[in-house]
């Protein structure tokens, strides 16, 4: 099942990144059928933040879950819309190597069909670029594999397969509520 919303779980901390980065991501669906919109048959995000003109967007690209900014992360320049973003995405000339040029993070690789090939990035551990390129101009910091987790934020109640922690209850629009001082979308932060 496609997690409809990603938020960082702030245990671990932030994401290894050399900007300011979403700490939420929601699904991109196609805005007249509300299908989901996939890339090499994954599900792509959007962060809910604006940054300089952008968004971020979360997408696999067939070997790694990348973070790239709409405004200027792909060879289309000023993607100011999810609209924006959905169009150039559908586009037969599209392609993650040619068609994104400022990579902000990536995750380690994702061998398909493996333990590792899920609808979303859950459990990655995710690396810097040592600057803002391309894929054929990579390089990456052997020094910022960070594990800050994206987690899915949408909880299922009590035996599912994204219940809530600790006493959190879940809601019927699949929101933890916390008790007792617990924090998180999970109620995964205990007080101190």
């Amino acid at each position: 099942e496609i997690c409809t919303k990603l938020v960082i779980d702030d245990r671990y901390g932030k994401l290894p990144a050399s900007r300011e980065l979403a700490t939420v991501y929601e699904l991109l669906t196609n805005e007249t059928s509300n299908k989901t919109f996939l890339i090499y048959d994954h599900p792509v995000y959007v962060g809910n933040t604006t940054f300089h003109d952008g968004f971020d967007v979360l997408l696999f690209t067939g070997l790694r879950w990348t973070i790239i900014s709409s405004f200027d992360g792909f060879s289309a320049t000023n993607l100011t819309t999810r609209s924006d973003v959905s169009l150039f995405l559908q586009h037969p000339d599209f392609h993650a190597t040619r068609s994104i040029q400022k990579i902000d993070l990536v995750t380690t690789a994702v061998r398909t069909d493996s333990s590792e090939d899920k609808s979303a990035p859950l459990d990655l551990q995710w690396i810097k670029p040592t600057e803002r390129t391309n894929f054929q101009s990579l390089k990456l910091e052997t020094t910022s594999n960070e594990q800050a987790n994206l987690i899915c934020s949408v909880c299922t109640g009590p035996g599912g397969t994204n219940p809530c922690l600790h006493t959190g209850v879940c809601s019927l629009e699949g929101e933890c509520r916390c008790n007792d001082g617990e924090m998180g979308a999970f109620c995964q932060k205990l007080p101190l």
